[in-house]
């Protein structure tokens, strides 16, 4: 599945309709998207800790499990 996939499907279980969305009025769909675009990529992937990942940021995370050599072909 693609990272983008799974990223949808993480988003709409977040709660990011109450952290975000409903807290920043946005007039065009365009200015959401951007919007929700930032808050994943720059708050939630990179700020964000998240405890069933040991503390770390996904991207922390993502760089450790590589640096392991974990990932399979």
């Amino acid at each position: 599945m693609p990272k983008s996939a799974l990223a949808i499907g993480r988003f709409r279980r977040h709660p990011v309709k109450k952290e975000f969305i409903h807290l920043h009025p946005f007039d065009t769909v365009e200015r959401l998207r951007i919007g929700v675009f930032e808050y994943i990529e720059v708050y939630y992937n990179r700020l964000l800790i998240h405890s069933t990942i040991g503390y770390l940021t996904p991207v922390e995370f993502e760089e450790e499990f590589d640096k392991k050599g974990d990932r399979a072909a």
